[in-house]
């Protein structure tokens, strides 16, 4: 498995593997890193509300789900707050590539977290990658807004995966062009 440079990204937009179909096109030339490529907030949010007489209890077994409202454009979370958020960048990813997802430093520095669940295997495709973001800063809030930067995606060669194995065929994932909270 080798970890993909600028030049081989640049081929990677060329083939369209990885587009941007929103509003605000991004100029990727200007977003390429040595061995990444940086990620802008799409225009879609979930955000946890706060139904607690007593804690509510989600059963991750029988893929229960958080209750979560719809925000456009922006959000701001207050310490301690959890969100979904999504990429405007569209990815379609072949048979041997996979690839991940790494939150921006300084958003880091700044308070935001961002969950390690990053992985997209390869043959994942058609969609934009949903970001499980929170607020750790204890007496701030941070605002989120659409078309910012908010991380990097490291892409890594390897052979073909199978096609018992793809993505295509076991993922859950695929075609979502919006945030997406946990499907059954």
């Amino acid at each position: 498995m080798s970890l993909l440079s600028a030049l081989e990204i640049l081929e990677l937009i060329e083939q369209g593997v990885i587009e941007n179909v929103r509003e605000g096109a991004i100029n990727y030339r200007a977003d390429i890193n040595a061995t990444s490529i940086d990620i802008h907030l799409g225009n879609d949010f979930l955000l946890e509300e706060p139904d607690v007489p007593e804690f509510n209890i989600i059963d991750l077994s029988k893929r229960e789900r958080p209750l979560m409202s719809e925000a456009i454009n922006s959000v701001i979370l207050k310490p301690g707050q959890f969100c979904l958020g999504n990429s405007i960048e569209v990815f379609h990813l072949p048979d041997n590539i996979s690839a991940q997802y790494m939150l921006k430093s300084s958003h880091a520095r700044a308070g935001l977290e961002h969950s390690l669940a990053g992985w997209c295997d390869a043959s994942w495709h058609n969609s934009t990658l949903t970001l499980e973001l929170k607020n750790n800063l204890e007496y701030h809030q941070l605002k989120l807004v659409s078309g910012m930067p908010i991380g990097q995606m490291i892409f890594f060669r390897h052979k073909i995966v199978p096609k018992e194995f793809l993505y295509r065929n076991k993922g859950r994932y695929n075609n979502d062009e919006t945030v997406k909270q946990l499907k059954d």
